[in-house]
């Protein structure tokens, strides 16, 4: 079976789903530490991942202010401050427990 630019989309938009989460996972468990260097490559081969999904992942935590994008520099980890974190940790939990969208406060 040939694959059509459908099936090809829909896989593109999945393995960026996919890279968008691990990459967040690490900026949230501070594996990826905060002022770090992101390298597209490194990331590609470490997730099993291609480039382009892996770019299309930076952007969307760009837009979250997780990571900050240096046009002609670089990628790196954004700084969290403690309320940051809170929100993170918050939003993970409350997710690990189906409790979503409820605040305790």
């Amino acid at each position: 079976m040939v694959p059509t630019i459908l099936t090809v989309a829909r896989s593109q938009v999945s393995q960026s789903s996919e890279a968008y989460r691990m990459i967040k996972e690490q900026i949230i468990t501070l594996a990826l530490s905060p002022g770090s260097l992101l390298d597209e490559a490194q990331l590609s081969e470490q997730l099993g991942i291609g480039r382009t999904p892996i770019r299309e992942a930076l952007i969307r935590l760009s837009l979250e202010n997780l990571i900050i994008i240096l046009p002609r520099r670089g990628t790196i980890v954004a700084d969290l401050n403690a309320s940051d974190l809170h929100k993170l940790y918050e939003i993970r939990y409350s997710k690990g427990t189906g409790d979503r969208g409820q605040g305790t406060g």
